[in-house]
């Protein structure tokens, strides 16, 4: 017997007992950003601007300020590649990709 303050109707979803279904709470499945997979468009962005930078790829220090230099670089390959949709890392986490 359904509780007497609860009833059925179009816009009130099917009721067993005083409980709702499973299904009518799990409407949506929230993934953070930093959980989300890197996706195609992200790994050939990065293939090529590795590509395109060997030394970058080869960690090369080549100028004074090299590490800074090579610091900045990633910072800012990191901003493209989160700025595209997909997953949204930090520096150590791409350079793991």
């Amino acid at each position: 017997m359904m509780h007497p303050n609860l009833h059925s109707s179009p816009s009130n979803p099917q009721l067993i007992g005083v409980l709702y279904r499973w299904s009518d709470f799990v409407s949506f499945v929230y993934v953070h950003p930093k959980m989300a997979r890197v996706t195609d468009d992200q790994k050939n962005h990065l293939l090529g601007y590795m590509e395109k930078n060997i030394k970058f790829c080869q960690r090369e220090f080549y100028s004074l300020n090299g590490k800074e230099t090579l610091q900045e670089d990633w910072h800012k390959l990191r901003a493209t590649l989160n700025s595209l949709p997909g997953a949204n890392k930090s520096v150590a986490e791409w350079q793991k990709v």
